[in-house]
């Protein structure tokens, strides 16, 4: 026996199917987003759900929601649902845009419900009533996931190029 074993921190991963991704997920639709921030690199930081406190002193009277969904490795674009989501031209913001305009019109989704998350094509999109957020699945230089979602019961659920997911405790 390897004593060495007992010392590992490595989270046990699990690969899972499209099917048992979207049994995962449904509990996220109608669910608001409070909070929408960008975070380094141009990366989105969504709030969503309960307003949560956090247990440490120095972030006392700050809140996370019940789900965190952030977008990783990835390039994204938010679109006015009322057009053609397909169209470059119904774009509100877009991953690539300069850092001041992104953080004026990401407000848009603040307080917008989560009606659905679906693959579509070669892309994610996320269905917030009046915008949708799309993250295209597209290849990384890193291991990184394209985007994760933080879960209420204490589980990530990380989304990698080629529509592959792992779970993690």
């Amino acid at each position: 026996m390897n004593p060495l074993n007992f010392l590992s921190t490595a989270k046990p991963q699990t690969k899972i199917t499209k099917d048992c991704f979207y049994s995962l997920i449904q509990p996220i639709y109608g669910q608001t987003c409070w909070q929408i921030r960008l975070g380094y690199g141009q990366e989105l930081c969504l709030e969503i759900g309960k307003k949560i406190p956090y247990h440490s002193p120095a972030l006392s009277g700050e809140f996370k929601g019940e789900w965190q969904l952030g977008t990783r490795a990835s390039d994204w674009a938010i679109y006015r649902k009322k057009y053609p989501a397909t169209t470059n031209s119904d774009s509100l913001i877009k991953s690539s845009d300069h850092e001041k305009s992104i953080k004026q019109k990401i407000t848009k989704i603040s307080g917008q419900k989560i009606h659905k998350i679906e693959i579509v094509d070669f892309l994610y999109l996320f269905d917030f009533g009046l915008y949708n957020l799309m993250i295209p699945d597209q290849k990384t230089a890193d291991d990184l996931p394209l985007w994760e979602l933080f879960m209420p019961n204490n589980q990530i659920l990380e989304v990698y190029p080629n529509f592959e997911f792992q779970l993690h405790s």
